[in-house]
């Protein structure tokens, strides 16, 4: 589901130990996956995949001050939701959602940087660097 949004709809999410929780409330329009160098050192993977929210869509259960240095859980070292008050957004790495978000990725960035070994395998738009933005400000 890319550009409908998915309405009334809950999502938890943890990180590995559990000192981490939140909850996002939809509608959620698509999953942005970002393959630039910088995601590809944070996350040790091919890319980051993550879901944008507006700040009132987030809610935090626990752990908010668990989030240390690089948006990482102090205790287990997971990825930690990424807020940006800016633009009054968050950036949920999808991998700490506890269920499945019927959310498909809508594009794929920065794919100019992408590794030799990182093999896109969607039909999701490409960009080599940004591409639209998933919400507005």
């Amino acid at each position: 589901m890319t550009g409908e949004g998915k309405n009334d709809f809950v999502l938890k999410g943890s990180c590995t130990c559990g000192g981490i929780r939140f909850e996002i409330r939809g509608p959620f329009v698509g999953i942005n996956q970002c393959h630039c160098d910088k995601c590809r050192k944070e996350t040790g993977t091919g890319s980051s995949t993550f879901i944008p929210v507006h700040a009132e869509q987030f809610t935090w259960i626990s752990g908010a001050d668990l989030v240390g240095a690089y948006d990482r859980c102090k205790i287990c070292g997971s990825l930690a939701p990424d807020h940006n008050p800016k633009r009054g957004l968050y950036n949920i790495p999808v991998g700490l959602l506890d269920e499945d978000t019927g959310v498909f990725v809508a594009h794929h960035m920065f794919v100019g940087d992408k590794a030799n070994w990182d093999v896109i395998g969607d039909d999701a738009p490409q960009y080599d660097e940004y591409g639209p933005a998933l919400i507005s400000d």
